[in-house]
């Protein structure tokens, strides 16, 4: 019970509303810069230092113009929260993810299959 009052004080706290959504931008960002390469080979260290901003650019405003609401879609500035868009939509794109993946798992089995048949 002590592991679930621990997550529940870091909920009351706001941590998840900070980290889930820096972690998920830095990843993504991450991860298209290392793919596509755009400051050559060896670039890690920029790559990294881009997705780092990127996260934080998204997490800032949230942490200093949000509002306590999670219903409220909107910054005490007027400007749209992405933070909270993130944490609503999330459920929804995360079960989309995982039939798309399941989706194309049956479909890799079933060509496996026929090519060991053919084979």
């Amino acid at each position: 019970m002590a592991l679930q009052d621990s997550f529940f004080m870091l909920n009351e706290q706001g941590l998840f509303d900070i980290l889930l959504p820096f972690v998920l931008v830095f990843t993504i960002v991450y991860a298209v810069l290392h793919k596509i390469k755009l400051f050559g080979k060896d670039s890690k260290q920029f790559d990294v230092m881009i997705a780092l901003v990127m996260g934080l650019a998204v997490v800032f405003p949230h942490v200093l113009w949000g509002v306590n609401d999670p219903t409220v879609s909107t910054l005490s500035n007027g400007m749209p929260d992405i933070v909270n868009i993130i944490n609503a939509s999330l459920p929804n794109v995360s079960i989309v993810i995982v039939a798309i993946v399941m989706a194309l798992t049956v479909v890799q089995f079933r060509y496996i299959e026929r090519k060991v048949q053919y084979a």
